[in-house]
């Protein structure tokens, strides 16, 4: 995990469904922000502990930038998630 600029970190997991016959990397990146309030996890796959911290004392949610994401994210968190959080985070 790297952070790219103050509450702005980079983390990247292996999936849990690549095979070798996949077209994209097996390691995929996730992102997080948080702005001392709210933390958004982007497709967040193999969360570092760091970033589990931060979830406990803020509002927390998952925004997915593919629909294909939401069941690679229910396996791993097996929450809920916002979609409309993508929005809101662009306005941060």
């Amino acid at each position: 995990m790297r952070e790219l600029t103050a509450g702005l970190w980079h983390w990247q997991a292996p999936h849990p469904d690549w095979r070798s016959s996949e077209p994209w990397d097996q390691n995929v990146s996730s992102y997080a922000i948080d702005d001392g309030e709210r933390l958004l996890l982007f497709d967040p796959l193999g969360v570092p502990s760091e970033i589990e911290e931060r979830s406990s004392d803020r509002d927390t949610a998952i925004v997915l930038t593919a629909p294909w994401h939401e069941r690679e994210v229910l396996a791993t968190h097996g929450g809920p998630y916002d979609r409309a959080a993508l929005e809101r985070a662009l306005s941060l």
